[in-house]
């Protein structure tokens, strides 16, 4: 990906005015991002002692199980289904198949094996493919970023509370966060093919997925990419015919189970702090804020002078507002869908919003302020895991370090209002401030 020569220059000079600083601040950064990692597993195991929760408790087994049943011609969905898988999440009434049939599909290799073959085969596929995913969306989101910085960057977002609790739970999750990040890379980079393969596969979570890909999809038709739409529908259909032909009629049980599901989910992040009705307010205003955004942007959905019908080699201007809206469309699902503190997990879809927050200059005193907040959660989001070990030390036997790791309700939200407030806007072909900064680092 192309970075502007002024950039390259000006980090240049960065690096040759201040040897000595960078050179004692990077070993810190290192060892403060090693005892992230160290701390967050250090966590994982006295949450899983305290619980005495063992590697079987987890979200992939049941869906696994799922996978099995509709292999053999049963329903994953019914009501006896729902029943084994919540008696192996310790009857946890959330637990059942509430994953589209074609996460089915997906599955089914794994669900040939042991649960044990099965549970090695997905971490062993799981874990480097989360550290690429996560090196490739960071050099889309920040693109000037040296190497030593997209590496400390991606091993911060591995050692973080949100990608240990997910690994810790195997979470389905995952796979959806591998599959958008890498295909929102391969789209920037002329890979149409690939990445409508990817935005397929990763629709097995649309509640995260559909904003993004509805725009992507709009953006795609005006630019002319009829490669990734074909790849997309191609493999879309695919997957539905296989899903229809193990689990035959799924569609209705599946919306039933989404019904169970939202239902018993929790509330929006917003409500936690706010109560229902502001909560809902905000989350409205933040999803036509973001339509209202998407809007000035509308420009940059038609060619420009990139290659005709490709994304590929863009003007960085063009780039920059693509990975914006990557980075907003992600962003947006983690702040308005129901949750529940466990599933803190869907943080890391914030990564894009959080490089853009730690890449780019606010041109005014509203977006600065955003900045300032949003920061501000991104600081707690690091400092969680600390603040829960010395806070389990303190408490004793109320542990409140062990609920304490898992309340950060306006991160997503947070990130959100930053991404609203500190667009890329475009006058004819000229970037504003705010578009350029995005190629140099705010060291």
């Amino acid at each position: 990906m192309a970075t502007s020569p002024i950039a390259e220059s000006q980090a240049g000079a960065l690096l040759r005015a201040r040897p000595s600083r960078l050179a004692l601040r990077l070993p810190m950064l290192w060892l403060a991002v090693l005892a992230l990692l160290a701390m967050s597993l250090w966590e994982v195991r006295a949450i899983d002692a305290h619980f005495r929760a063992g590697l079987d408790h987890n979200d992939l087994i049941g869906r696994w199980l799922g996978t099995r049943a509709a292999l053999h011609g049963a329903d994953p969905y019914s009501p006896a289904m729902k029943r084994q898988i919540q008696a192996i999440a310790d009857h946890d009434k959330s637990s059942a198949f509430d994953y589209p049939a074609t996460f089915a599909v997906l599955m089914a290799p794994l669900a040939l094996l042991s649960w044990k073959s099965a549970s090695l085969l997905y971490l062993a596929f799981v874990i480097p493919g989360l550290a690429l995913a996560i090196w490739v969306v960071i050099r889309l989101v920040g693109p000037s970023l040296p190497s030593r910085a997209r590496a400390l960057i991606t091993l911060a977002a591995l050692g973080s509370w949100p990608a240990m609790w997910a690994l810790r739970l195997w979470q389905p999750s995952l796979l959806t966060v591998i599959f958008l990040f890498a295909g929102c890379f391969l789209l920037s980079r002329g890979g149409d093919v690939g990445a409508g393969i990817l935005f397929a596969l990763a629709a097995i979570k649309p509640q995260i997925v559909l904003p993004l890909l509805l725009v992507l999809l709009l953006w795609t038709i005006l630019r002319r990419q009829w490669s990734f739409l074909l790849a997309f529908a191609a493999t879309s259909i695919a997957l539905l015919a296989l899903a229809e032909l193990m689990v035959p009629g799924w569609i209705p049980h599946w919306l039933a189970s989404l019904h169970d599901y939202q239902r018993l989910c929790g509330k929006l992040p917003l409500e936690t702090l706010f109560g229902a009705t502001a909560g809902r307010a905000v989350a409205v205003a933040l999803g036509l804020g973001t339509v209202l955004r998407l809007w000035t942007l509308r420009h940059s959905f038609t060619p420009g002078r990139g290659a005709p019908g490709s994304l590929g080699r863009l003007e960085p201007t063009s780039l920059a507002t693509y990975a914006y809206i990557v980075a907003l469309l992600l962003a947006l699902p983690v702040a308005i869908n129901t949750t529940t503190p466990l599933m803190i997990y869907n943080d890391l879809f914030l990564l894009p919003g959080c490089v853009l927050l730690c890449t780019t200059r606010s041109t005014n005193d509203l977006g600065m302020l955003a900045r300032r907040f949003a920061q501000l959660w991104l600081a707690w989001a690091l400092l969680i895991v600390p603040v829960a070990i010395v806070a389990d030390a303190f408490s004793g036997a109320a542990q409140i370090g062990e609920k304490l790791v898992f309340m950060n309700p306006l991160f997503g939200s947070a990130v959100t209002l930053f991404l609203l407030l500190n667009a890329p806007v475009r006058s004819g072909r000229v970037a504003s401030p705010a578009v350029q900064a995005n190629a140099q680092p705010a060291l």
